[in-house]
């Protein structure tokens, strides 16, 4: 909720910037996020009195202690979804060997690795999307 009490004090202001693309802002890598804020200081340029400041430091101190929370919550799930990843890879990998001494075909299963690893992966990049997006806010 205090995140929203954020955006919605500067939104008015900054509406009419924000309908352009931000182009040439830059990926989501940790090497860039300085390179990413400096560009989106550029861009929103936003004057402040001090009873504003003071009113958006109130609110986004609290926000930023709920998004640590999250960013913890985010790091527990990652691991967790790894290790669940592994190990489904892990067992359906060892199945296809079964079945190849077998002489069983094991095309589905090498397809459903396939897809697991792809799953994995994608998760992957968008859980350090996020994270960065989290240490960005």
């Amino acid at each position: 909720m205090a995140v929203v009490l954020c955006a919605v004090s500067i939104l008015p202001q900054t509406a009419v910037a924000q309908d352009a693309p931000l182009a040439g802002v830059g990926s989501y890598t940790d090497d860039a996020r300085s390179a990413r804020i400096s560009k989106l200081k550029e861009t929103y340029k936003i004057a402040l009195s001090d009873r504003e400041k003071e009113l958006v430091a109130s609110r986004c101190v609290p926000a930023q202690v709920a998004l640590s929370k999250i960013a913890e919550r985010l790091k527990t799930t990652r691991a967790e979804r790894d290790k669940t990843y592994a190990s489904v890879i892990t067992a359906l990998t060892n199945l296809k060997l079964r079945f190849d001494d077998a002489q069983i075909d094991a095309s589905n299963l090498d397809l459903l690795i396939v897809t697991y690893q792809q799953k994995n992966t994608s998760f992957q990049l968008a859980a350090t999307d996020y994270e960065t997006t989290l240490d960005d806010a």
